[in-house]
């Protein structure tokens, strides 16, 4: 029989990556509370079958945080054979709380010691029997990251989900007074006295408070963050760098194109045939994985600043800021995720407890440059600007964030309900990122990349192909009569006339963008062939063009994602509306200022 065991600990704890080494998945780990909402499960099948859940971080069993409610209501309801409380050795203190609360439940507790290895390399030393007999409990100390101790911790867990256990001992929670609160705190301070001995150059500052002194200077914070940010980008964009490998990627991929069309002809396929296969689906999708190299070098630094701990610091640098605006760090933390994929950073807003907070959180996300904007970023920047494109895009990414905050600014004055100004964020310590782990995010990144390439960007070219290559009538076009996608998009082009790209070509690309924002260069890439793209744009409607791309209502997976955060089909249809009306707003401003100078 398969016994359900559930893994419950602090953010920051290791609890996910304990998970991923017990069950070979990859869920994603971060450095802030929130990043995991919902339980997540696992199976494995040695010592025995068990289910493993991985629970949402929480401080405290009585919150009424949302993670917090999905972790506690599956401790109590569903009732695992075994809880593993996951504690951080070097937070010893402040992780115990939690313990004492679970103890208090009945549940069948084992308590996991992890990061002891950093513990020890700081000098100090933890009496693990001690601790063990203190709390009644059995622990096992052990080390996510490197495996150590993990097998005795899964044997461990396997001898007490297979003994008899008595439900009855399990209680209900009750509301926690505050002396009782009280109580549990004085009682972990008196046990990690007891357990804990610090080394002797304890009274020193950390290498984590030294670099902190800089990183979260009042002053020097925020800027020192832009010019991370911009060096980033400049590596990523650069001619030298990432422009120059895009480039070479890129002239593979039309060399492939020349390829096979070569051989198609030669063996005398169908020219309607030879135009699928090579102007739709090799100049669709290999239009994306020309950028592979730069979505590769950009996956790197961000990754390492997230594992390093530097990204939590964000959403403390941004909390004075955000506070102005009617906010807190904690809005920062969903739209600094919204540089990775919007879906999953709107879910993370449901860490916010404020109601009205959380829904002007998941309204002005999307408005954070996801990465799949960034290959149209990266073809128009370097077509166009080629000599500033890392500063182009840097400057993208920033303009998002500034219209993030002026649309916060002005909802807030106009929204009812009162914004909730606590905000509590714990900064985990600086860590050098685990090669292993940091390689294991990079290539799940990119996989994802390349795996959408290959099913929703390659159906996406052949639509767009088809509708392009068709008529109504459903003849294959061999003059000048007019597609099934120039009579669909011929008809909005004068909208877009004010914004400079008001044609049926770059209307077509917007619409497949709602689609994946990805397939905007696909869809470039098979309507205007060649050097058909260079021409289409200048430079001041192609950085029109980019800010609308930039702003513009989120693809649709990401419109599903609100619809259920919001819970509302007006506050929905509000955000549609908000979202690509400021897209249109900025691009024609970009347009028409511009056209004043050039």
């Amino acid at each position: 029989m398969t016994k359900t065991i559930a893994l419950a600990g602090n953010p920051n704890s290791g609890k996910t990556t304990l998970f991923n080494r017990l069950t070979g998945t990859r869920q994603v780990t971060g450095n802030w509370p929130g990043v995991t909402v919902e339980k997540k499960t696992g199976d494995i099948s040695s010592p025995l079958p068990m289910c493993l859940v991985d629970l949402p971080g929480l401080y405290s069993i009585a919150s009424f945080a949302a993670e917090e409610v999905v972790a506690r209501d599956f401790i109590m309801n569903d009732r695992p054979d075994v809880v593993v409380n996951i504690i951080d050795a070097t937070n010893l203190e402040r992780n115990l709380y939690l313990t004492l609360q679970l103890r208090k439940l009945g549940c069948r507790l084992i308590v996991a010691l992890n990061m002891m290895d950093e513990l020890l390399s700081h000098g100090d030393t933890l009496d693990v029997d001690r601790l063990s007999a203190l709390l009644e409990l059995p622990v096992v100390p052990i080390s996510a990251r490197s495996g150590e101790g993990v097998d005795t911790l899964l044997q461990r867990v396997a001898e007490l989900a297979a003994e008899p256990f008595d439900e009855s001992s399990l209680i209900a929670w009750q509301k926690e007074t505050p002396e009782e609160t009280q109580r549990l705190y004085d009682l972990a301070t008196d046990i990690h006295a007891a357990v804990l001995v610090h080394s002797h150059s304890r009274g020193a500052l950390s290498l984590s408070d030294r670099i902190d002194r800089l990183l979260t200077h009042r002053v020097l914070a925020f800027p020192l963050f832009l010019l991370l940010m911009f060096v980033i980008f400049y590596l990523t964009f650069s001619e030298k760098i990432g422009g120059f490998l895009g480039e070479w990627f890129s002239e593979r991929v039309a060399d492939l194109g020349a390829l096979v069309a070569q051989g198609l002809t030669s063996i005398g396929t169908a020219p309607w045939l030879t135009s699928l296969i090579v102007d739709g689906a090799i100049a669709g999708v290999g239009g994306i994985l020309a950028f592979l190299p730069q979505i590769i070098i950009l996956f790197f630094f961000l990754t390492i600043l997230e594992d390093s701990g530097y990204l939590a610091r964000t959403a403390f640098i941004t909390d004075r800021l955000f506070r102005e605006i009617g906010l807190t760090g904690h809005s920062f933390i969903p739209m600094i995720l919204g540089f990775g994929c919007t879906v999953p950073a709107i879910m993370a807003a449901r860490g916010i407890e404020n109601e009205r907070d959380r829904r002007l959180t998941v309204l002005i996300t999307p408005f954070m440059s996801c990465s799949a904007r960034m290959p149209i970023y990266a073809l128009l920047s370097q077509l166009f600007f080629s000599r500033h494109a890392g500063l182009i895009v840097f400057g993208l990414y920033v303009f998002g964030i500034l219209v993030a905050l002026l649309s916060a600014f002005i909802l807030n004055k106009v929204l009812p309900g009162q914004a909730d100004h606590d905000f509590v964020l714990e900064l985990p310590p600086y860590r050098v990122p685990y090669t292993k782990s940091l390689l294991l995010h990079i290539w799940d990144k990119i996989s994802d990349f390349v795996r959408r390439a290959g099913t929703i960007i390659f159906l996406m070219s052949i639509i767009i192909w088809f509708l392009n290559n068709f008529t109504f009538s459903l003849t294959y076009i061999r003059g000048d009569e007019p597609s099934i996608l120039y009579t669909l998009s011929q008809a909005l082009t004068f909208l877009f006339v004010p914004l400079g790209f008001g044609r049926w070509q770059a209307v077509s690309a917007l619409f497949s963008g709602l689609i994946a924002k990805e397939s905007l260069v696909s869809s470039l890439n098979i309507l205007l062939p060649g050097e058909q793209l260079a021409t289409f744009f200048s430079p001041l409607s192609a950085a029109s063009f980019l800010v609308f791309v930039l702003l513009y209502t989120p693809c649709v997976a990401a419109i599903a994602a609100t619809a259920r955060e919001m819970r509302s089909r007006t506050w929905t249809v509000g955000a549609i509306f908000w979202q690509t009306g400021l897209a249109y707003i900025m691009g024609l401003l970009v347009y028409q200022i511009g056209s004043l100078f050039v």
